[in-house]
């Protein structure tokens, strides 16, 4: 069947809706949810990405999503509907303040043996860029779990997870310039959410509790290349706070979640400054 009417048939008419629908399913593809175990139904969520960095299968999240947890104490939610699949913590490390500054990043350790065999898709080392031109505005995808999008239950010793959905939404980087006091220069990254012109009051966006840890992603751009892919997305921070009354998210930029691996990773430190280095 042509491609054109193939799309049609799925209700999507141009090209721009078919980038956004494959764009999202990449991004969700390497999203996972971090959940409490208790045996209720109000459960602790938070967001993160998987990232594959030599032989250490991890996740990306915010610091504060882990405080006060230990590793045996979280599950680990693919995406889609999951009941039983879920992926054990090997080990966790979080940092909240460094040199005065709110960093708020953390990391999750995978068994790779079990991410390997659910055939769980991770980014590589490639895909984690630090933000470059921020004094530009640039399209940015937010990706996570809302705090009310899980539904637990415990039959018996078996924790499940019967539902839990992810969502994202395209936005706009705020460049330095127009940024709030409290957004810290080389730590963050300002999101509008909900867009500042209003544009998108209407739509019912979801309130973004919960997406603490979640993805920033840079959309690739359609005037860059003659052929466009949802795989030249990189991840350029992580999702930590959301401002209300002004209408923006902030998240660290991904360089300090890489420091802080290549600090506990000895064998990864290497590729990790070479990709840092590469970016400056």
């Amino acid at each position: 069947m042509n491609i054109t009417k193939l799309f049609e048939r799925l209700g999507v008419k141009t090209a721009d809706m078919a980038a956004a629908i494959a764009f999202h399913r990449f991004v969700s593809d390497r999203s996972v949810a971090i959940v409490d175990k208790p045996g209720s139904e109000l459960l602790g969520l938070g967001s993160g990405v998987l990232i594959r960095i030599e032989d250490h299968y991890l996740v990306a999240t915010a610091g504060h999503v882990l405080e006060g947890k230990s590793p045996a104490a979280v599950t680990i939610v693919p995406p889609g509907n999951i009941s039983t699949q879920t992926l054990d913590v090997r080990r966790m490390n979080s940092v909240g303040r460094q040199q005065n500054l709110d960093i708020d990043v953390g990391w999750l350790e995978l068994d790779g043996e079990q991410c390997q065999r659910n055939r769980i898709r991770l980014l590589s080392l490639d895909q984690v860029k630090p933000l470059q031109n921020e004094d530009q505005v640039h399209a940015c995808y937010v990706q996570g779990y809302p705090s009310d999008s899980a539904v637990a239950s415990q039959d018996g010793e078996q924790f499940r997870i019967s539902e839990v959905q992810s969502v994202g939404s395209l936005q706009l980087s705020v460049p330095p310039e127009r940024r709030k006091d409290r957004h810290q220069a080389g730590v963050d990254i300002a999101i509008e959410y909900p867009s500042h012109d209003g544009s998108l009051d209407d739509v019912g966006l979801p309130k973004p509790f919960g997406l603490s840890g979640g993805g920033v992603w840079l959309f690739p751009r359609f005037d860059e290349s003659q052929i466009w892919s949802a795989e030249k997305a990189t991840l350029v921070g992580i999702d930590r706070g959301w401002w209300r009354q002004d209408r923006e998210a902030s998240a660290t930029r991904v360089e300090w979640w890489l420091r802080l691996v290549a600090d506990d990773f000895s064998n990864a430190r290497e590729v990790i400054e070479a990709c840092l280095a590469a970016a400056t």
